[in-house]
C-alpha cells in the first residue's frame, strides 16, 4: 500500500495477531501493528559473497526492526531502509548482524527496556509489575551495567539486598522478573547464557490466611461507615479511602471476585436487568471469560456507583475524576489498618479465600465453588471439552446463601454459625 502518515495513523490493531504493511516505495519495508505500538520492519534475504566478489541474495530470509512510529517518521525509516538495502547489496553488510553485535556492548537497563517493549506489554496482562519491581528493586542497580559482565555473585547479592530488608518472597519475584529478562536476552542475541540460572529460591508457605467472623464483621462496620458517607468510624478517626472504594471492597465480598476485577468492571458488561455480570476473558486471571451472579446486596451496590458515578469512563467503581481505582485499591486494607482502623493480619487477597472457605462449611460443593471462583480445574483433557455445565443455578445459590450468612454475622444474628447448605 501507500504508506503516508494519514494512512498510518488510521491503521488499527487487529484484537488477536500483529500485522505488517508493506510500503509500495520500498521494498521489504513495513509499518508493523501491534496492541502496544507501531513500529517498522525491513524484511530481506541475507547475502552471500560469490567467487566473483559480488555479494548475491541468499536463501534465508531477516526481519530487522528499525524503531517505533512516530519517533522514527515516515521519510526516517524510508532512508533508513534503502541506506541498509545499499549496503547489503553493495558490501555485503547485514544490518541485524550489526544490531547483535552492538547489544553486546549494551546494558542491562536497555535490554529491560526491550524485554518490556516487545515482549511483557503485548503478551502480558501483568506487565506492570514486571516493570514495578523492575524499577523498584533492579535498575537502581544495574541499569548501566554491561548485561554480559553481570555475573552469578551479582544476582546472588541483588536477592540478598531483598531478603534482607524482610521480603523473601518479594526476592523469588525479583528473581522470576530478572530471570525471564536474561531469557529474552539469550532468545534476542545478547548474551550466551543467564547469570539468574539455576540458583534456588527463597522457601515460601502456601498462605491459608481466612478472615475470623469478628475481622469480617469489623471489616464490614468500616467499610460500611466510609459507603455511608460519613467518612469516618465510630471513634471518628479519618478514613484513608473514597466511598467507591469502599463500595468495591464490600463488592469483592458479595461475590467472592478478585478486586483486578472488581475495579475493572465496565457498565458494558453489567446486566442489572437479568442480574449478571461478565467478566471478558481479557480481564479474567485465567483468561477464560465469567458471569457472576448478581445478588440483591450486589445489585444495590452498582446502583449506588451509578449515582455516584464520575463521569463517561466506562468504569463501574470510578475514581473522582472518572479513571479506574484499580491501583488505589491494592493497598488499601493495610491503609485501613496503618490509620488504626482495622485490626489483624490479613490481606485483600484474602477476601476469596474466606468467602470460600464459608461456603465449603456451609455444605456448599468444591466444583460450584471452583466455578463461582473462575478455577480451572484439572483433569482429563476431553472432560473440559464436552462438560460444558454453565452452574448458573448452583453460583447464584451459593451466593445468595453467602449473602444471608453475612448478613447475619453483620447484625450480630446469632444463628449466624455456618450451616448446611440445601442445594
Amino acid at each position: 500500500m501507500k504508506l503516508t502518515d494519514r494512512t498510518i495513523a488510521a491503521l488499527k490493531p487487529h484484537p488477536t495477531k500483529r500485522e505488517d504493511h508493506y510500503d509500495d516505495l520500498v521494498k521489504g519495508l513495513a509499518i508493523r501493528v501491534n496492541r502496544s505500538n507501531k513500529s517498522w520492519v525491513l524484511r530481506y534475504r541475507e547475502h552471500i559473497e560469490d567467487p566473483s566478489g559480488n555479494f548475491v541474495a541468499g536463501r534465508r530470509q531477516v526481519r530487522w526492526t528499525l524503531g517505533t512510529y512516530p519517533a522514527l517518521s515516515l521519510a526516517s525509516a524510508r532512508t533508513k531502509a534503502q541506506r541498509a538495502l545499499a549496503d547489503l547489496k553493495t558490501k555485503g553488510i547485514d544490518p541485524a548482524v550489526g544490531k547483535r553485535e552492538a547489544r553486546h556492548t549494551q546494558s542491562f537497563g536497555e535490554l529491560a527496556a526491550d524485554y518490556m517493549e516487545r515482549h511483557a506489554k503485548p503478551r502480558k496482562k501483568s506487565w506492570k509489575e514486571d516493570q514495578r519491581k523492575l524499577n523498584a528493586d533492579v535498575l537502581p542497580h544495574w541499569a548501566h551495567r554491561h548485561v554480559k559482565a553481570i555475573t552469578r555473585r551479582d544476582v546472588h547479592d541483588l536477592l540478598d539486598r531483598v531478603v534482607d530488608r524482610g521480603k523473601p518472597v518479594m526476592a523469588n519475584r525479583v528473581q522470576a522478573v530478572v530471570s525471564r529478562v536474561f531469557k529474552y536476552g539469550i532468545d534476542r542475541g545478547w548474551l550466551d547464557s543467564s547469570p539468574a540460572a539455576g540458583i534456588s529460591k527463597q522457601p515460601e508457605t502456601s498462605r491459608e490466611r481466612v478472615l475470623t467472623h469478628a475481622e469480617l464483621t469489623e471489616l464490614w462496620r468500616v467499610l460500611e461507615a466510609v459507603r455511608t458517607g460519613t467518612g469516618v468510624t465510630d471513634d471518628h478517626r479519618a478514613s484513608p479511602l473514597s466511598p467507591m472504594l469502599a463500595r468495591g471492597l464490600q463488592m469483592m465480598l458479595r461475590t467472592a471476585s478478585r478486586g483486578g476485577e472488581i475495579f475493572s468492571m465496565r457498565w458494558d458488561d453489567v446486566d442489572e436487568t437479568k442480574e449478571w455480570w461478565t467478566i471478558p476473558g481479557a480481564q479474567a486471571k485465567n483468561g477464560v471469560p465469567h458471569r457472576v451472579p448478581l445478588t440483591t446486596a450486589a445489585l444495590a451496590l452498582i446502583a449506588e456507583a451509578r449515582a455516584d458515578g464520575s463521569g463517561p469512563s466506562g468504569w463501574v467503581f470510578a475514581g473522582p475524576r472518572g479513571g479506574t481505582l484499580k491501583d488505589k485499591a491494592r493497598k488499601v486494607v493495610s491503609g485501613l489498618r496503618h490509620a488504626g482502623l482495622l485490626t489483624g493480619d490479613y490481606t485483600r487477597h484474602d477476601f476469596r479465600r474466606t468467602v470460600a472457605t464459608s461456603m465449603e462449611g456451609m455444605g456448599i460443593t468444591t466444583s460450584t465453588i471452583a466455578k463461582l471462583m473462575n478455577h480451572v480445574e484439572a483433569g482429563p483433557r476431553a472432560t473440559h471439552v464436552y462438560a460444558r455445565h454453565p452452574y448458573d443455578t448452583e453460583k447464584r445459590q451459593a451466593l445468595e446463601a453467602w449473602g444471608r450468612h453475612l448478613d447475619a454475622l453483620i447484625h450480630g444474628i446469632t444463628s449466624a454459625r455456618i450451616v448446611p447448605f440445601r442445594q
